[in-house]
């Protein structure tokens, strides 16, 4: 649930900054470095999940050595040109087609 989250992540971040202060009060320098911990301890969720595409498809094409010509036809019809560098080793290529 999405309050729930939300009110844990506040509940913490506030008992932190209870005891960053409480702390402060019996020994300012001790209150500093609990306060530099809490920052560096914090992370931010940088995921968001509507940036990833809602389809993945892969192909594994065997390559020769040398320059190989590959032609990648779409759904909706556009062919896709490039070549690939086969070097006797894996190669990944990315192709975006939105």
């Amino acid at each position: 649930n999405f309050f729930k989250k939300v009110g844990s992540n506040l509940l913490r971040l506030a008992l932190k900054k209870i005891s960053e202060l409480a702390l402060a009060q019996q020994n300012e320098i001790a209150g500093v470095l609990l306060s530099i911990t809490n920052f560096a301890s914090e992370k931010a969720d940088t995921r968001n999940w509507q940036s990833l595409p809602s389809q993945i498809q892969f192909a594994r094409i065997p390559l020769k050595e040398g320059t190989n010509h590959v032609e990648l036809t779409l759904e909706n019809g556009d062919v896709e040109s490039f070549d690939v560098e086969g070097n006797g080793k894996i190669v990944f290529k990315n192709i975006v087609t939105y």
